[in-house]
C-alpha cells in the first residue's frame, strides 16, 4: 500500500529533485508502488529510456561539427 508519506516524498522527488532515486527509501517502496500505480513505474522507466535518447542524438550532432 503506498502511504501518504509515500505520495508525499513521490511528488518531492519528481517535481523538486527531478530524480526519484534520490529518495532513500524508493529501492524499498518500489514494488509495493508498482502494485498500485504501474503507470508511475513505466513513466520514471520512459523518462529514463528517453534521457539516454536525448544524450546519444546530441552526442551525434555534437560529433558532426
Amino acid at each position: 500500500m503506498i502511504t501518504d508519506s509515500d505520495k508525499n516524498m513521490i511528488c518531492y522527488f519528481i517535481q523538486e529533485k527531478g530524480d526519484i532515486t534520490r529518495w532513500c527509501d524508493w529501492e524499498k517502496r518500489k514494488t509495493d508502488i508498482a502494485i498500485e500505480r504501474p503507470e508511475l513505474i513505466a513513466a520514471i522507466n520512459n523518462l529514463e529510456i528517453a534521457k539516454r535518447t536525448l544524450s546519444a542524438i546530441v552526442e551525434n550532432i555534437g560529433n558532426e561539427i
